[in-house]
């Protein structure tokens, strides 16, 4: 996907092309991409603000001046171009006006002219930049698997701060290994994402032939993912630890998990990263690259509202001890009712 779109440019850049007739091919590329595969609604006007910004850089001769609806093109105080601009977002009408501002640019400047493909390699980069749209959370490393546990009460608890490749089979060999435990907890409050597939297979080894969320990416039907049959804590209580710092991935396993009633929800109101992205490596930049969004079983947009969890500890003093005290609690009621 993503993949293809940076080596493609990125060989693009390699190409010898004849300057008089620039044409300014990748910017047209780039925009016909972004229409096809990025699910995130785009700020046009601040790429084309930045596109005359950078021209006006290249040849400060020349002066952008711009309303709703037309871009004025100065020469020396001169006149020398008019351009519509596009009166809704369709993409391809912006890909039209950018590079006609583009190509204008080029005619009426010979400073431009001799370095169209420095101003073209400057657009691309702001453009990209206006794509990587990922709010970053701090200490976000997903390459190792790794999870900390520990029994107590006959409860058992497990840390899991990331999903990375492998993340689910080591939670499952843990339970394994305990099968006399009478309740499980699931700490996710430092859980950042990771994975979107091993997510999906961490919520599997709770949930029992139900829905465990589906994902929606730009131009294509929805796809849904289901759990398998076999609960392996066979129905015995869960529940989740979550913070404002789990997202993503954890997002997945705990609105799952929560809406199909297999788990109560301790702590705080997670982060709400509900978009499916794609890393990639571009101009020496990593780029996360929006591609689709998740939702719960329920139907429920993830993205910038999070999860409410069912006992909130926001408020509460030393909310760490709190929350893993209310937690054994619960557990031990629910098992004194069973």
């Amino acid at each position: 996907m993503w993949q293809r779109i940076g080596l493609g440019i990125i060989c693009l850049l390699l190409e010898t092309v004849n300057v008089s007739a620039y044409e300014f091919r990748r910017v047209e590329d780039l925009f016909s991409e972004i229409s096809d595969k990025y699910a995130q609604i785009v700020d046009f006007n601040d790429i084309v603000q930045e596109s005359c910004d950078l021209v006006q850089h290249y040849d400060n001769g020349l002066k952008f001046y711009h309303n709703h609806t037309k871009a004025f093109l100065y020469q020396t105080n001169e006149l020398v171009a008019t351009i519509s601009v596009p009166q809704n977002n369709d993409i391809m009408a912006w890909q039209d006006f950018v590079t006609t501002l583009l190509k204008e640019s080029v005619k009426h400047s010979d400073k431009i002219a001799s370095s169209a493909i420095n101003l073209e390699n400057a657009v691309l980069k702001n453009t990209l930049r206006k794509l990587d749209s990922y709010s970053r959370l701090e200490n976000s490393v997903f390459s190792v698997a790794d999870v900390d546990y520990r029994i107590q009460d006959n409860i058992l608890y497990v840390r899991c701060d990331s999903f990375a490749n492998g993340t689910s089979k080591l939670i499952k060999n843990v339970i394994e290994q305990y099968p006399f435990v009478k309740g499980f907890i699931l700490d996710l409050r430092e859980n950042q994402g990771g994975d979107f597939n091993e997510a999906i297979k961490t919520a599997d080894l709770f949930l029992d032939d139900v829905l465990i969320a589906y994902r929606k990416d730009k131009n294509s039907s929805p796809q849904f993912y289901n759990a398998n049959s076999g609960d392996i804590l066979a129905e015995k209580p869960i529940v989740v630890l979550t913070g404002s710092h789990t997202a993503s991935a954890a997002e997945i396993v705990t609105a799952a998990l929560h809406e199909q009633g297999r788990a109560t929800l301790i702590g705080a109101q997670t982060y709400g990263k509900g978009s499916i992205q794609q890393v990639e490596k571009f101009f020496n930049q990593k780029l996360y690259l929006t591609s689709g969004y998740f939702f719960s079983p329920s139907g429920n947009a993830i993205h910038h509202i999070g999860i409410k969890p069912d006992i909130c500890t926001e408020e509460a003093p030393d909310r760490e001890k709190t929350e893993l005290s209310l937690a054994m609690k619960f557990i031990k009621q629910r098992i004194g009712k069973i």
